[in-house]
């Protein structure tokens, strides 16, 4: 069993009982520090697993977060002695029962094999995932983590929306696919053996695509950007939603299903991608196989070219707050492919996702998709004080 499926029970010893109990938004949130805001050190990673970080937390580096908070999310660290902005413009001391640092009690965490991971909010002591390993967000609430002692992605961490299926030639359609963490599912195409064109499903969300019609493709949804209407029948893309700030985490939506019918069935709409927040007291790395990603899913196959395939999920919300982000892998926020069709010939895809950074540094040679996210409040570097 990998070491992040162990919790520490208060005695300190592993058990299996773990990461199935925790609800709410899937937000990884790797906050290092321990809970109630008034502590003065950063707890050790405990006896189930060894911190991975070489080093403690904000080693070479002192707590801060500016002292205003105008227009800034609650929860946001404000002040130079563990305040938070209350949502309203004002900083306020963190009090009993708020989620503002890992309290450490679901121990280290460390992936060295494929896992799935259920969405929830977590309190690790620590956040390794291993080179070649992925792991994969479940269920469909956003991901939050929060860490005393930094966090390493050399792997996978993913809350990608799936693609659609292919339609399949006088059997049936495609079906929509299903979203993660918080996004939104695509919309299922249309079939039938003696009808047509037949309309499809429309995805779901704020930003869903249309469901394809007169044999045309699903329209890709939106989120950050708009996705792509079709360029055959009437499906088109969703409004934008959301605000860069990320005041309402919201996941990416799902695109509409192909138009169908006539023994030809219409692919299935890409689901959105979903939430993943990372809150982490120290430095943030994410090597060179490092990746981290919400991308929306891909539009399923019209199965034999003579109706419409599946529209591309929209892109999800990536949240990283760290005292220095240093990224040489991917991080990526896109829009799934759409697929036309044998009727036409533009591919519908997704929009953009959102992308957030709180931060005092930030380095390194990777990618960031889409490239320019929103630059927020510097975040401690250690356990404030």
């Amino acid at each position: 069993m990998s070491d992040f499926l162990r919790r520490p029970s208060l005695g300190g010893s592993i058990d299996a009982i773990g990461l199935q109990h925790w609800t709410g938004m899937l937000v990884l949130a790797l906050a290092l520090g321990a809970s109630g805001c008034g502590e003065s050190s950063v707890a050790a990673a405990g006896s189930g697993g060894s911190a991975g970080m070489g080093g403690s937390a904000g080693e070479g580096g002192t707590g801060g977060a500016p002292p205003f908070c105008t227009d800034m999310p609650a929860a946001t660290p404000c002040g130079e002695d563990g305040e938070i902005c209350d949502g309203e413009g004002q900083c306020v001391v963190c009090t009993e029962g708020e989620d503002c640092f890992s309290d450490g009690s679901d121990g280290a965490f460390r992936a060295n094999e494929d896992v799935e991971l259920p969405g929830g909010e977590y309190d690790f002591t620590s956040f390794v995932i291993e080179a070649g390993v992925t792991v994969s967000v479940t269920g469909s609430d956003p991901l939050i983590i929060r860490t005393q002692n930094g966090a390493t992605i050399d792997g996978v961490l993913t809350a990608d929306g799936a693609s659609g299926t292919n339609g399949v030639p006088m059997e049936s359609s495609g079906i929509g696919g299903a979203g993660v963490a918080g996004g939104y599912d695509g919309g299922d195409g249309a079939f039938s053996v003696d009808e047509g064109p037949l309309e499809a499903r429309a995805g779901f969300g704020p930003g869903a695509g249309g469901g394809g019609t007169d044999w045309g493709p699903g329209a890709g949804a939106s989120h950050g950007s708009t996705g792509g209407n079709a360029a055959l029948g009437d499906a088109v893309s969703g409004r934008m939603y959301g605000d860069p700030m990320l005041n309402i985490l919201e996941g990416g939506s799902g695109a509409g299903g192909g138009s169908g019918g006539l023994e030809c069935g219409g692919g299935g709409g890409g689901a959105g991608g979903g939430i993943i927040k990372l809150s982490v007291l120290g430095p943030l790395l994410i090597g060179q196989q490092g990746e981290l990603r919400v991308n929306g899913g891909n539009g399923g196959t019209d199965g034999d070219d003579t109706c419409g395939g599946g529209g591309g999920g929209s892109g999800g919300t990536i949240w990283l707050q760290a005292g220095s982000i240093t990224n040489d892998g991917l991080i990526s926020a896109q829009g799934g492919n759409g697929f036309a069709g044998g009727q036409s010939n533009i591919n519908p895809g997704g929009g953009f996702g959102r992308i957030r950074f709180d931060k005092n540094a930030q380095a390194g040679t990777g990618f960031i998709l889409p490239p320019f996210p929103y630059e927020g409040a510097p975040w401690y570097t250690s356990a404030p004080q």
